[in-house]
């Protein structure tokens, strides 16, 4: 069967194929080809298979590469936000450190 996919969590390992017959199969991380690396958008060829959660795909390869660029460049997005929202914490407390120390400095005078 071939179908595109919906999205694939590479951090997670797994992610959802549509079929072309419009229904949704759960793929995992090892049910792909060693040496693939599947992307959001992708066209795929898969075995569906029942499992005991419902629909998987196997034997996973790609067909045709849909948007892997996009898909790399938002992993890139997404580290930088998580890394400037840790800054912003670590700055905030850095900040509230100081406002104490000096309102201790004013405070003992």
């Amino acid at each position: 069967m071939e179908g595109t996919v919906k999205f694939f969590n590479r951090k997670k390992g797994f992610g959802f194929i549509t079929g072309d017959n419009g229904k949704d199969y759960y793929v995992h991380a090892t049910s792909i080809a060693s040496d693939e690396v599947i992307y959001d958008d992708d066209v795929v060829s898969f075995s569906p298979e029942n499992s005991n959660k419902g629909m998987a795909a196997k034997n996973v390869a790609i067909l045709d590469e849909g948007r892997e660029l996009q898909s790399e460049e938002n992993d890139i997005t997404e580290s930088k936000e998580s890394s400037l929202s840790l800054h912003s914490i670590m700055f905030a407390g850095l900040f509230g450190i100081v406002i104490m120390w000096a309102s201790a400095v004013i405070w003992l005078q």
